[in-house]
């Protein structure tokens, strides 16, 4: 594997790791590049976006 690729995949097993573990705790990292990139672009946007739950605590 390239050293692209095992950052990337460093980068998204980290992401996964604290943000993602208990909701989807069989998540593998694609084989390639643009695999992992877009699991990673995933996963940020998935960070980003406000749970319902989060959203009635909020008023409070």
């Amino acid at each position: 594997m390239d050293n692209e690729y095992q950052y990337a995949k460093r980068i998204a097993e980290y992401i996964w790791a604290k943000c993602y573990k208990q909701e989807s705790p069989k998540w593998k990292a694609l084989p390639d590049l643009m695999g992992i990139l877009s699991q990673i672009d995933n996963m940020v946007y998935g960070m980003n976006r406000v749970h319902p739950n989060q959203a009635m605590h909020s008023d409070a």
